[in-house]
This record gives structure tokens, C-alpha cells and sequence, in this order.
């Protein structure tokens, strides 16, 4: 830990002596009311972090040797696990584990005559208990069970997101229509939560595992095959159009005419590092998706009345043909907030001063 003191900020402190006299130089000491922390929008963004299992007798300085290449930076490790004392939350080596069974139940053999299971409450997504709590069973008490809002077999319409980091966007809606409490927007990519930075089909009323750009359209695509009665729905980004993947899949789309299949991209000209345009042409896109055998048509992806009849039945009717639909969403990355407005950068950072934060709330209220 000798090296998070190093970070603390000093003070110069008088010398002097037991009467109060001033004896020589200031003293420049560590001001110990001072702390060191973690920005909590980097603690609640879990693609800071990376998953390490301590193994045996490790210790935060053996972790920070393995991750860091620098022991010293043990400090860092406890600090983004929320970690104050080692002594009681840091995990327990196997000999110190093994005092504890035997304090608990007077010896390891005990420990191997178990003798019940009591099982967890289990709650689904409109807060049902599935399985008290608490009860005494003989064995290991497994639990298969559909959640009406996350089944397949469900007669709602699935919507996806190929753009897996987008999927925070969808997260408030599920709430709202039941899919999980609300209270676990505030959990967020923390550990006791359960909604991720990218979705995956344990969040209910998710359906794809996210994050490989160019997979969702597969997915999607199978999804639409299996199920003709139900529209499928796919949101993708265009820097995402890169992928070979993508293009395999239309090809699967267009022969098997999957015209229950709704592909949205998101153009907004910008991939993680630059402008599409000039990392590799899309252009021009439409034509492409046409050539592909898909009914595409361009709107402004922030008017929703524009996104709402170009699905409507009546629209279909009288503008396509029985074919998979694309629709090119032309769209302002970070649309709302002017400093953010077109800006590529904004797709990894989020704003940290609190000047920054003020005015985006203020001009999106």
C-alpha cells in the first residue's frame, strides 16, 4: 500500500515544541484526511475491468503483480472492488477457510455430511415468487421455469440489437412494460444488478447475446425463419456493416424471402474511431441493400412518426412488395447534446465535469 500514499496530497506542518514555539522548517507531512478514489462512472462501467479469479493463497499484491506487472498497485485492486478491509472481504486462503469450517462445525469431515439443501427465493419479471425461500429439500433443487415475457413462444414482436452497446436504450422500456423492477436502472453494469453495458438473453425480454458486431443480423435472421407469424426486429449500426457476416446473412435473408424480418440501421456516418465514409465507403448503401433483394427505404431516424409508418401495415401495402425490409435511419450521433453532436469520440467517454453534465441534462430537458 506504500504507493497509494504516494498519491495522497501533502501539507506543510509547523514544528514546534512542547510549549507551542516554533522550532525549524515546516515539516511536510501526508494530509491522512485527504483519500484516494475511484471516479464512480469508470466503477459503474464494467468494460473497465477485467474478470480475474484468485486462486489459492492470493494476495491484492500477487493480483496487481499478475494484472499490472507492478505489486505496488495493490492498492487499485482494492479500491475498484470496493474493498476497505482485507482482513474480513478480501476471500479467505484455503487454510484460513478450513479454521473457519472447523470453528463452524468442529471439524472438515462434518463438512462433508450434508445433510439438507434450503433453497433461494426466486422471483420472475413481474416480481412473482417462483420458488420460496427457505425451504428444506433432499438434493440440489434445480428450477426450469418460461418467464411469459421472455419466451419465444411469447406472441409479441422480438426486437434486437445487433449494436449490443446500444442496448441501454432499450432497457428503460423494458422496465416499464414489466420486464423487471424498475429499481434496477439504477444497478446498471454494478455487480448486484442485472442489466449489463451489452445485452444478453438473461436480461429478460432480451433475446441475443451481444457485443460481436455482425452477429445480431444472424441471429435475427433464424429467429425470423423459425417464426413467420412474428415480426422480427433488428437495430444495427452502419460502422457494423463492415462485417462479412452481415452480407452472408442478407444473402440467407433474400432466398428465403424473410419479409417478417425489420432491419434498422443507424446511420450515423461514424464507427468507434472515425467516419465511416472515409475509414471504408459504405456508399451508396440503399443500393447495395436493393441489390441484396431487401425493399429499402431512407428516413430521418429521429422522426418518430416517420419510424412508425414506415412499418404500418398500410404503408407496406402500398409501397412494398412481399420482401425483407430495410430502413436507413439517417441519424446525429449524441443528437441533443451540442457538445456531443457528430462527435465519434463520445461512442467510449462519457462527460466528467460536472459543468458538462448540467448543461446536457438541461438542453435534453
Amino acid at each position: 500500500m506504500a504507493s497509494y500514499f504516494r498519491q495522497v496530497p501533502d501539507f506543510e506542518y509547523v514544528n514546534r515544541d512542547s510549549d507551542g514555539k516554533n522550532i525549524g522548517d515546516f515539516l511536510v507531512v501526508k494530509n491522512l484526511f485527504k483519500r484516494i478514489e475511484i471516479r464512480q462512472d469508470i466503477l459503474q462501467n464494467l468494460a473497465f475491468f477485467t474478470e480475474y479469479k484468485i486462486v489459492g493463497d492470493d494476495r491484492p499484491d500477487n493480483v496487481a503483480f499478475d494484472v499490472y506487472d507492478d505489486e505496488t498497485l495493490d492498492w487499485v485492486v482494492l479500491l475498484s472492488n470496493n474493498i476497505i478491509n482485507i482482513q474480513t472481504e478480501w476471500p479467505l486462503t484455503q487454510a484460513a477457510f478450513d479454521e473457519f469450517l472447523v470453528k463452524k462445525y468442529g471439524s472438515i469431515e462434518n463438512t462433508y455430511n450434508i445433510h439438507h439443501y434450503e433453497t433461494r427465493e426466486v422471483r420472475d419479471s413481474q416480481n412473482r415468487i417462483i420458488v420460496q425461500g427457505g425451504l428444506k429439500v433432499q438434493s440440489p433443487y434445480p428450477v426450469t421455469f418460461y418467464d411469459d415475457k421472455t419466451d419465444f413462444n411469447h406472441k409479441e414482436d422480438i426486437v434486437m440489437f445487433g449494436k449490443a452497446h446500444g442496448s441501454p436504450s432499450i432497457y428503460p422500456i423494458l422496465a416499464d412494460k414489466g420486464y423487471f423492477p424498475k429499481d434496477e436502472l439504477d444497478k446498471y453494469c454494478r455487480p448486484e444488478g442485472i442489466l449489463r453495458l451489452h445485452s444478453d438473453w438473461t436480461i429478460p425480454g432480451c433475446h441475443f447475446v451481444g457485443g460481436s458486431l455482425g452477429n445480431g443480423i444472424g441471429y435475427a435472421s433464424g429467429l425470423a425463419q423459425a417464426q413467420r407469424d412474428k415480426n422480427i426486429y433488428i437495430i444495427m449500426g452502419d460502422a457494423e456493416l463492415y462485417e462479412g457476416s452481415v452480407w452472408e446473412s442478407l444473402m440467407y435473408i433474400s432466398h428465403h424471402n424473410l419479409n417478417n424480418l425489420k432491419i434498422i440501421v443507424d446511420r450515423n456516418g461514424l464507427g468507434t474511431i472515425g467516419q465511416t465514409e472515409k475509414m471504408l465507403k459504405l456508399e451508396p448503401l440503399a443500393d447495395k441493400f436493393r441489390s441484396f433483394g431487401c425493399e429499402t427505404v431512407e428516413i430521418d431516424g429521429h422522426d418518430y412518426d416517420s419510424l412508425r409508418g414506415v412499418f404500418s401495415s398500410e404503408y407496406r401495402l402500398r409501397k412494398f412488395s412481399d420482401s425483407p425490409q430495410v430502413v436507413i435511419a439517417k441519424t446525429t450521433k449524441g443528437k441533443g447534446v451540442s457538445y456531443m453532436e457528430g462527435k465519434w469520440e463520445y461512442h467510449t467517454i462519457v462527460p466528467s465535469s460536472e459543468e458538462d453534465i448540467k448543461q446536457g441534462m438541461e438542453e435534453l430537458s
